[in-house]
């Protein structure tokens, strides 16, 4: 079975990461079992440690569920996104510039140890928010496909105009925008 999440795999050693001349390029294997390279590290941030250009994005944000079937088909249905991975345990849909992985909650364990994995019950941990153009059309599509606001189209005093609405598995999501934007 492969993996929940991409597997890295280091070219050649180096003493540590932050070891001076480290040049260490990283084979990937991805959610379908592609083979790739991420770049090796190649700058010094201020303090003196190796970074790469690579920690700057996000490839994949993993969401623990219970059941990954109706959480898979809930993305598909709402953003039309399409499955790159898929097994028992797991299920990758890929978004235009990252992966949401669904995991279901009993294999999330593994992923997070030693910390817990929280129940659905202990609230909200984070938001996904997603910037568009227009909160309130957007809002109106996200109705005709069948999803519930929590909150409606609001203007924030820090000068945002958001709504949110969770996936089956409560997680929480933001449409957003500028206000007085476009």
């Amino acid at each position: 079975m492969a993996p929940a999440h991409p597997r890295l795999m280091p070219e050649s050693p180096c003493v540590t990461p932050v070891s001076p001349g480290c040049r260490r390029n990283v084979h990937t294997v991805d959610f379908a079992g592609r083979a790739g390279i991420l770049p090796a590290f190649h700058r010094e941030s201020s303090e003196g440690a190796v970074v790469s250009d690579e920690l700057k994005k996000i490839s994949v944000v993993s969401l623990f569920v219970e059941d990954v079937q109706a959480t898979k088909t809930f993305y598909q249905d709402v953003f039309g996104v399409s499955v790159a991975y898929e097994d028992d345990a797991a299920a990758g849909l890929q978004f235009e510039n990252v992966m949401i992985n669904l995991v279901k909650v009993e294999e999330a364990a593994g992923l997070v140890a030693p910390a817990p994995v929280a129940s659905r019950e202990a609230g909200s941990r984070f938001q996904v928010s997603i910037w568009v153009a227009d909160v309130d059309a957007v809002c109106l599509e996200l109705k005709r496909r069948g999803v519930d606001l929590v909150t409606e189209p609001t203007d924030q005093p820090w000068g945002m105009r958001t709504a949110t609405f969770v996936d089956p598995a409560g997680n929480s999501w933001e449409v957003a925008a500028g206000i007085g934007e476009g």
